[in-house]
């Protein structure tokens, strides 16, 4: 027999009222008899009570139910492994979905910050399927932007401001106002910044150059025709 935590989940088919005895073993496990046993105790099992394993659990229409809020490990505990576990990471972290076949559907358990935070299933019917739940609310994966991608964003949408710089604004102003160059050139004890024509100044190369203590110096605007 094996120890207390696992023998509660063997299978017993009971029609009548019952006393079960709970017998400690020597190597210090339990076991559960029907007959009365030394240092043991009673426990009272209700007519028609049935106590099913794990799989059988799994098997029955209905039962095992998975919920939100749930944690991996509860999910295994009452579904077992899923067949698939797909990962994606976005600017929220990392979600997952695992796919169950039961029961003539493929159902999508979501976990997202260790819970789950969503489900959907699928009943095959034919060649086709037909959704049997609400779609899953987990967000579509999204590849991270880089760096050089943010940076190019903000050029864009922050380009109309250019046209404002003037003399005397520190490179941290200019950077927030307008966003990083498109490059930098350096000649003696000055830095220029450089910005390529861009959606809200289509026309304008502009080229911001800083003296030694990295305030604006001279603005230069070519317009480009």
């Amino acid at each position: 027999m094996r120890a207390a935590t696992f023998v509660l989940l063997i299978f017993f088919s009971i029609t009548a009222s019952a006393t079960i005895y709970k017998c400690p073993t020597a190597s210090g496990k339990v076991e559960y008899s029907s007959k009365p046993c030394a240092d043991g105790e009673t426990v009272n099992i209700r007519p028609s009570a049935t106590i099913m394993s794990q799989e059988t659990m799994r098997d029955q229409p209905g039962g095992g139910q998975i919920h939100v809020g749930m944690t991996p490990s509860q999910v295994r505990s009452i579904w077992g492994a899923p067949r698939a576990v797909n990962a994606t990471t976005d600017k929220s972290g990392l979600s997952e979905q695992w796919v169950y076949d039961r029961n003539g559907r493929t159902h999508y358990v979501y976990i997202r910050d260790d819970k789950v935070s969503s489900m959907s299933s699928h009943e095959e019917i034919g060649s086709g399927s037909r959704s049997t739940e609400p779609p899953s609310t987990a967000p579509a994966y999204k590849p991270t932007p880089t760096r050089r991608e943010i940076e190019e964003q903000e050029r864009e949408d922050k380009s109309g401001n250019r046209r404002f710089i003037s003399q005397g604004m520190t490179q941290t102003r200019v950077r927030s106002d307008i966003g990083e160059p498109e490059n930098k050139s350096y000649r003696t004890g000055i830095e220029c910044w450089n910005y390529l024509p861009a959606h809200n100044d289509r026309q304008a190369h502009t080229s911001i150059c800083f003296d030694g203590h990295g305030k604006v110096l001279t603005v230069d605007r070519t317009i480009e025709r």
